[in-house]
């Protein structure tokens, strides 16, 4: 394990200075000096995982990122759908937060404001985040994938039971338009 030291700069703010990458890191934490040491020692392994230590790019650029990756692997029409959903939902939601200070509890937080849209379009939104995180989560940009913790929390689609016509109804409607010119009725 690479090495690093925690140093109290004043009560309850802490330096955390570990090398990644050929680089000195230097972190602010503040807590205690036991949680400094846990956030020390996670930054240590993510650098020794091969990790080049925490990612400053915002998920606004990485929306803009993935969506240059996966454009071969989708469909055009899936592409714009996708690039729609996160220029109007996901964007103004998460654009500006770290992408890898983003946790479940925040992911949660803006799922419970877009209440507006049908479950349909929430579970959407839901699938097309984890699916971009998925990909940071590949190509080591972050270490985990907050919306892996969420996928059972997804709102519930109900399906409206159909309408099915009886035997009698069926013979009852071909007899009704059996008179009818056949430009008439709509194709099927």
């Amino acid at each position: 394990m690479s090495g690093g030291h925690v140093r109290q700069r004043s009560p309850g703010s802490y330096e955390l200075r570990y090398r990644a990458a050929g680089h000195t890191v230097t972190k602010t934490f503040r807590g205690t000096r036991r949680d400094a040491e846990r956030e020390l020692r996670r930054l240590l392994t993510e650098v020794d995982r091969g990790g080049r230590g925490p990612s400053k790019e915002t998920c606004g650029a990485w929306f803009t990122r993935w969506l240059g990756i996966v454009a071969a692997e989708l469909s055009p029409l899936t592409l714009r759908l996708y690039r729609g959903h996160i220029e109007n939902h996901l964007r103004p939601a998460f654009g500006d937060d770290r992408l890898d200070r983003l946790t479940p509890a925040r992911i949660q937080e803006e799922w419970s404001k877009i209440t507006s849209l049908a479950p349909s379009s929430r579970r959407l939104l839901h699938q097309i985040l984890n699916s971009c995180l998925s990909r940071a989560v590949e190509l080591e940009i972050i270490g985990r994938n907050p919306c892996q913790v969420l996928r059972r929390r997804l709102p519930r689609i109900e399906h409206a039971e159909r309408a099915v016509l009886s035997p009698l109804q069926c013979v009852e409607l071909l007899g009704a338009v059996r008179g009818v010119p056949r430009c008439w009725l709509p194709l099927s």
